[in-house]
């Protein structure tokens, strides 16, 4: 499923980075992306997460904080100098705030424009992990293919707390202004047979574009073999 999920997601990430906006697609380059490698890397951040007791993943705990540290480590070959967010959240169930980061790998391109995929690091269901696993991996792939716009591979803290993390980048990241789309890797890991959406937020009155919407349902099909909703 994580495979099937990232084999349609590097030919659209791929379309978006390439501003050509006259032009025909571009067809669809070989994929290297490695579902095998990425699941290696989901247990690799599982073990990164858990503390000394055995638990994982709870936003702000030392296990989960620890794994940012590898999060930007794996990192550094698409960025040498991935950036860190920190900062503190409020939650109800808390009587402190809670500490939580965002790190920011970020490869510029010759537009202004930036593309981001983000993913949640928090989380212990598979679905949670799953997301770091190809986010990383992911990297690798795109570090070869061409792109006008830069690309930023955002690992957000509390996104199963209300997404403190994405509004975090939104207005501390200093470039947050210049990203003019995003991809949400979520429920990476679903169960066999769960159906793949196509949710889109319109950031524009006129909606999203025609020839966008059209390009990701055909790699949805193509890749995954049935059609999205």
């Amino acid at each position: 499923r994580s495979s099937d999920l990232v084999s349609l997601l590097v030919p659209l990430v791929a379309l978006l980075t390439l501003y050509q906006p006259s032009a025909p697609l571009p067809p669809a380059a070989p994929i290297q992306f490695s579902g095998t490698a990425a699941g290696n890397l989901t247990g690799s951040v599982s073990t990164a997460e858990r503390d000394s007791t055995g638990s994982c993943c709870e936003p702000g705990s030392p296990g989960e904080l620890a794994a940012a540290d590898w999060v930007e480590t794996t990192l550094k070959p698409f960025d040498p100098s991935p950036r860190r967010i920190v900062f503190a959240t409020d939650l109800p169930w808390q009587s402190q705030p809670v500490p939580m980061t965002d790190v920011i790998a970020y490869r510029p391109g010759h537009s202004r424009e930036i593309v981001a995929v983000i993913v949640h690091r928090d989380g212990a269901t598979p679905s949670d992990l799953a997301g770091t696993g190809i986010l990383v991996e992911l990297s690798r792939v795109l570090q070869s293919v061409p792109h006008d716009r830069g690309i930023a591979l955002v690992s957000t803290d509390g996104g199963t707390t209300g997404g403190q993390g994405a509004a975090a980048l939104a207005a501390h990241w200093p470039l947050a202004s210049r990203i003019v789309a995003a991809i949400a890797i979520a429920a990476a890991a679903g169960a066999a047979g769960t159906p793949l959406r196509i949710v889109t937020r319109p950031g524009t009155p006129r909606g999203v574009s025609p020839t966008l919407y059209a390009a990701a349902r055909q790699s949805v099909s193509t890749w995954y073999g049935s059609p999205a909703g």
